[in-house]
Protein backbone atom coordinates (compact mmCIF):
# COMPACT_ATOMS: atom_id res chain seq x y z
CA UNK A 1 0.00 0.00 0.00
CA UNK A 2 1.30 3.45 -0.91
CA UNK A 3 1.75 6.12 1.69
CA UNK A 4 0.02 9.44 1.30
CA UNK A 5 3.29 11.12 0.30
CA UNK A 6 4.06 8.47 -2.30
CA UNK A 7 0.59 8.88 -3.78
CA UNK A 8 1.04 12.67 -3.93
CA UNK A 9 4.45 12.31 -5.58
CA UNK A 10 3.05 9.86 -8.13
CA UNK A 11 0.10 12.14 -8.91
CA UNK A 12 2.41 15.13 -9.44
CA UNK A 13 4.75 13.09 -11.64
CA UNK A 14 1.84 11.75 -13.69
CA UNK A 15 0.54 15.27 -14.21
CA UNK A 16 3.97 16.47 -15.38
CA UNK A 17 4.38 13.46 -17.65
CA UNK A 18 0.91 14.00 -19.10
CA UNK A 19 1.73 17.61 -19.89
CA UNK A 20 4.95 16.54 -21.59
CA UNK A 21 3.14 13.92 -23.66
CA UNK A 22 0.47 16.45 -24.66
CA UNK A 23 3.11 18.97 -25.79
CA UNK A 24 4.93 16.32 -27.82
CA UNK A 25 1.71 15.07 -29.42
CA UNK A 26 0.51 18.57 -30.27
CA UNK A 27 3.88 19.66 -31.64
CA UNK A 28 3.71 16.62 -33.94
CA UNK A 29 0.18 17.74 -34.90
CA UNK A 30 -1.36 14.38 -34.05
CA UNK A 31 -4.84 13.80 -32.73
CA UNK A 32 -5.55 11.29 -29.98
CA UNK A 33 -6.85 8.91 -32.62
CA UNK A 34 -3.75 9.22 -34.80
CA UNK A 35 -1.41 8.63 -31.87
CA UNK A 36 -3.57 5.72 -30.78
CA UNK A 37 -3.33 4.12 -34.22
CA UNK A 38 0.44 4.59 -34.31
CA UNK A 39 1.12 3.27 -30.79
CA UNK A 40 -1.68 0.82 -30.11
CA UNK A 41 -2.60 2.70 -26.93
CA UNK A 42 -6.32 3.49 -26.68
CA UNK A 43 -7.17 7.14 -27.42
CA UNK A 44 -9.20 7.39 -24.20
CA UNK A 45 -6.15 6.22 -22.26
CA UNK A 46 -3.96 8.78 -24.02
CA UNK A 47 -6.40 11.54 -23.14
CA UNK A 48 -6.51 10.42 -19.51
CA UNK A 49 -2.70 10.23 -19.33
CA UNK A 50 -2.45 13.77 -20.66
CA UNK A 51 -4.79 14.86 -17.86
CA UNK A 52 -2.51 13.23 -15.29
CA UNK A 53 -4.78 10.30 -14.49
CA UNK A 54 -3.20 7.05 -13.33
CA UNK A 55 -4.85 4.78 -15.90
CA UNK A 56 -2.07 3.62 -18.21
CA UNK A 57 0.09 0.60 -17.60
CA UNK A 58 3.84 1.05 -17.34
CA UNK A 59 4.22 -0.55 -20.78
CA UNK A 60 1.70 1.90 -22.30
CA UNK A 61 3.60 4.82 -20.80
CA UNK A 62 6.84 3.41 -22.19
CA UNK A 63 5.32 3.00 -25.67
CA UNK A 64 4.01 6.58 -25.65
CA UNK A 65 7.31 7.99 -24.42
CA UNK A 66 9.36 6.02 -26.93
CA UNK A 67 7.10 6.88 -29.84
CA UNK A 68 7.12 10.58 -28.97
CA UNK A 69 10.91 10.59 -28.68
CA UNK A 70 10.97 10.91 -24.92
CA UNK A 71 13.28 8.85 -22.75
CA UNK A 72 11.62 5.80 -21.26
CA UNK A 73 12.94 6.67 -17.80
CA UNK A 74 11.19 10.06 -17.86
CA UNK A 75 8.46 9.01 -15.42
CA UNK A 76 10.74 7.47 -12.76
CA UNK A 77 13.00 10.53 -12.95
CA UNK A 78 10.01 12.86 -12.55
CA UNK A 79 8.81 10.79 -9.62
CA UNK A 80 12.13 10.95 -7.78
CA UNK A 81 12.60 14.63 -8.61
CA UNK A 82 9.19 15.59 -7.27
CA UNK A 83 9.70 13.49 -4.15
CA UNK A 84 13.05 15.18 -3.54
CA UNK A 85 11.58 18.67 -4.07
CA UNK A 86 8.73 18.01 -1.66
CA UNK A 87 11.09 16.58 0.96
CA UNK A 88 13.31 19.66 0.68
CA UNK A 89 10.30 21.94 1.00
CA UNK A 90 9.16 20.06 4.10
CA UNK A 91 12.65 20.31 5.60
CA UNK A 92 12.62 24.07 4.99
CA UNK A 93 9.24 24.36 6.71
CA UNK A 94 10.49 22.27 9.63
CA UNK A 95 13.62 24.41 9.96
CA UNK A 96 11.61 27.59 9.80
CA UNK A 97 9.37 26.34 12.59
CA UNK A 98 12.32 25.38 14.76
CA UNK A 99 13.91 28.81 14.24
CA UNK A 100 10.74 30.52 15.43
CA UNK A 101 10.73 28.39 18.57
CA UNK A 102 14.39 29.20 19.21
CA UNK A 103 13.78 32.92 18.76
CA UNK A 104 10.84 32.87 21.14
CA UNK A 105 12.90 31.00 23.73
CA UNK A 106 15.83 33.39 23.38
CA UNK A 107 13.55 36.43 23.60
CA UNK A 108 12.03 35.07 26.78
CA UNK A 109 15.46 34.38 28.28
CA UNK A 110 16.69 37.83 27.27
CA UNK A 111 13.68 39.49 28.86
CA UNK A 112 14.30 37.61 32.10
CA UNK A 113 17.92 38.69 32.27
CA UNK A 114 17.44 42.30 31.22
CA UNK A 115 14.21 43.24 32.93
CA UNK A 116 14.39 45.37 36.01
CA UNK A 117 12.73 44.05 39.09
CA UNK A 118 9.74 46.09 40.06
CA UNK A 119 9.92 47.64 43.50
Amino acid sequence: MKTSDEAKHRAAALKSLGEMIRRQRQSSRWTFLQLSEKTGVDSVTISAVECGEDVATESELEVLCEFLGMKVDTFPKLLSSIARQQEEAQRAIDLQGSNIVDLEKRRSQWQKTTSRPEA
